[in-house]
């Protein structure tokens, strides 16, 4: 599925999603969904970050969907090198029928 549009924004970044960008879907026989995204990210001032992750999501029965991802950052940046090397993992959250995830830097 091409991803049309999007933003991000945290304590340290900002900026828009660059056109074309994907998520690669799978639908698995029990319903759950693998999900394959590689995108890039344009900061606001310039910098680009490539960006991919892996994760699964599903929606029980009776439920709210519920995702998981993994992503990783590169980047050339000297600015943002610290991206690099961070594990991080996000979560889904509903936000007015857009895809968003809150993503938590582990290290």
């Amino acid at each position: 599925m091409p991803i049309s549009d999007g933003t991000f924004t945290g304590p340290r970044l900002k900026g828009t999603i660059v056109l074309p960008s994907g998520d690669w879907v799978v639908q698995r026989p029990d319903g759950s969904r693998l999900l394959d995204v590689r995108i890039l990210l344009q900061t606001d001032d310039g910098q680009k970050i490539y960006t991919s992750w892996r994760g699964i999501a599903y929606t029980p029965p009776g439920g709210a969907l519920w995702a998981r991802i993994v992503p990783m950052f590169e980047t050339a940046s000297a600015k943002n090198a610290w991206l690099n090397n961070v594990v991080a993992v996000g979560v889904y959250r509903p936000d007015l029928g857009k895809i968003a995830y809150r993503v938590y830097r582990i290290l």
